[in-house]
């Protein structure tokens, strides 16, 4: 299993509760012979630079959800930026900012709030 893999399957388990339900367009499905031409470019693509999203394909589903980066990878991509921080109980979340207020309804850093709280 390459580094690279494991790395996105452990960001898939942290992302397993997102933060925002998912309430975006479906990614369309793609044919056997759409998706092997898609892994021949990024076959290509990957002997050069690679392309993270950062917080997922939030274009086409909530950031940080596990549906933005399950899209970022139907279209493409390497891999997944994410920020994991810590809730005042110890759980660990996917959020980006540092304050709460831009997606939510809610004042403050994700660590002064508890799992339940959020």
């Amino acid at each position: 299993m390459s580094s690279r893999f494991a790395l996105s399957a452990m960001i898939l388990q942290l992302a397993a509760f997102p933060l925002l339900a998912a309430d975006s367009p479906a990614i369309p499905a793609e044919t056997p012979a759409e998706a092997k031409l898609r892994h021949e470019r990024v076959a290509e693509r990957r002997k050069g630079t690679d392309i993270i999203a950062h917080r997922g394909a939030s274009e086409f589903a909530h950031e940080n959800t596990l549906e933005a980066f399950r899209a970022t990878f139907e279209l493409g991509g390497d891999g997944n930026e994410i920020d994991i921080r810590i809730t005042k109980d110890g759980v660990l979340v996917c959020f980006h900012d540092d304050m709460l207020d831009r997606i939510l309804e809610a004042y403050g850093d994700v660590s002064e709030y508890t799992w339940k709280e959020l």
